[in-house]
């Protein structure tokens, strides 16, 4: 998880730097500060500023998946539930209410809920919005038919403060009524909690849970790592992140890795 990875004690010479794939790392590996970095697309040409040479490789290294969390009292204790298809009218700004008739069918805790819906994204160039965006526009181009992008592509949503972090992701939803956001799973602290959505694929209601990101990690495994996890035991916000490294690389004494 990413606090456990920020306190890895890393033997000399090499040295760990917390920057993260947006904020520092890719910009770092270009510049020859660090060997190599986290990133969240296989296609680097999409990252800011784009690898148009092709002197860099991205390799796949771990999988990360994105959580829904919300704060909706009406839906505390009984859970909210979305569809994909809902989740993306959401965030696109089709669905403004949460008593909305589509949002009712799946949750019936937001009957009489007539409060407008607050979707929060971040603010600033986001790996975790790369990954959202990629996930829409793969599972509906009609929904989503805007290109994955580190920064959020429309002009709605948001919240009143600005969203930096995934952390500040998590309290913007905690103190925010009647919002819902996306953020890694990783940020879901046990002593800093919200609520967090279920999801309703083709293949039935998902909850995350340990076991449905490896059902997902497992389907990705097998199908290939573009494709989208819909199983009946798969969390379908499960996507690869990358190591981004020249594609001739020596790693000397004492450089630095993100």
């Amino acid at each position: 998880k990413l606090k456990q990875e920020r306190k890895l004690t890393v033997v000399p010479p090499y040295a760990y730097n917390s920057a993260g794939a947006v904020s520092g790392g890719w910009s770092d590996v270009r510049s020859g500060v660090s060997a190599f970095a986290g990133v969240e697309s296989a296609d680097l040409k999409v990252l800011n500023p784009p690898d148009t040479a092709g002197a860099f490789v991205a390799a796949p290294f771990v999988r990360s998946a994105l959580a829904i969390g919300y704060n909706v009292a009406p839906c505390s204790s009984s859970g909210l539930t979305l569809s994909l298809d809902n989740l993306a009218n959401i965030f696109h700004g089709r669905i403004a209410s949460w008593n909305d008739s589509r949002l009712v069918a799946d949750a019936p805790c937001l009957a009489g809920h007539n409060q407008l819906i607050k979707a929060l994204h971040r603010t600033t160039a986001s790996g975790a919005t790369f990954m959202f965006t990629n996930f829409l526009n793969r599972y509906s181009s009609t929904l989503w038919p805007e290109a994955p992008s580190m920064t959020w592509p429309l002009a709605t949503g948001g919240a009143s403060q600005a969203i930096t972090s995934n952390d500040f992701m998590l309290y913007s939803i905690r103190i925010t009524s009647d919002s819902i956001g996306y953020l890694p799973w990783s940020n879901k602290d046990p002593y800093y909690t919200i609520n967090y959505a279920s999801l309703t694929t083709s293949a039935g209601v998902l909850s995350m849970t340990a076991a449905t990101v490896r059902g997902a990690a497992s389907f990705l495994e097998a199908n290939g790592e573009t494709s989208i996890p819909i199983c009946s035991s798969c969390w379908p916000l499960l996507a690869t992140s990358y190591v981004a490294l020249r594609k001739e690389t020596t790693i000397p004494p004492g450089s630095q890795y993100n």
